[in-house]
């Protein structure tokens, strides 16, 4: 009787200690992705150049966004700077810098499954590149 009054007390008025382990995600899914699983094993090696990774850089307290696209085999890198991370400004600043590329190296790009690739589909009607997605 006692403990049920304590309880009430706490802050978070549960008795029920949550998991940290396997936190429930949050957002909404990317809708068509393309498994890295389906990806051609040539890519994989990393023998010709044209096959892309790309990742999100947050700035501390969530002021600053840069994009970074690494070309798989050559290392080379392009920083993209971004206003946001919504999914609309990231595909389209990242579609801008990748056309500046000759298209013998735009191939295909992967990604992990941030949701601010979203608009992946915009980026691959934009640039010709295909993106896959890294395993959950």
């Amino acid at each position: 009787m006692l403990n049920l009054k304590l309880i009430k007390l706490l802050t978070r008025g549960s008795s029920r200690r949550k998991s940290r382990l396997h936190p429930k995600r949050k957002g909404c899914k990317i809708i068509d992705q393309v498994s890295i699983d389906i990806r051609p094993e040539h890519i994989q090696e990393r023998k010709e150049v044209g096959h892309w990774e790309g990742d999100l850089m947050v700035g501390a307290n969530h002021k600053s966004v840069i994009g970074t696209i690494v070309e798989r085999k050559s290392r080379y890198t392009l920083i993209v700077k971004l206003e946001g991370k919504k999914a609309k400004h990231v595909s389209t600043e990242f579609s801008k810098t990748l056309n500046q590329l000759e298209p013998i190296l735009k191939k295909t790009m992967t990604y992990h499954n941030g949701i601010e690739m979203a608009a992946h589909k915009r980026i691959t009607s934009k640039t010709g590149m295909v993106i896959y997605f890294a395993r959950n």
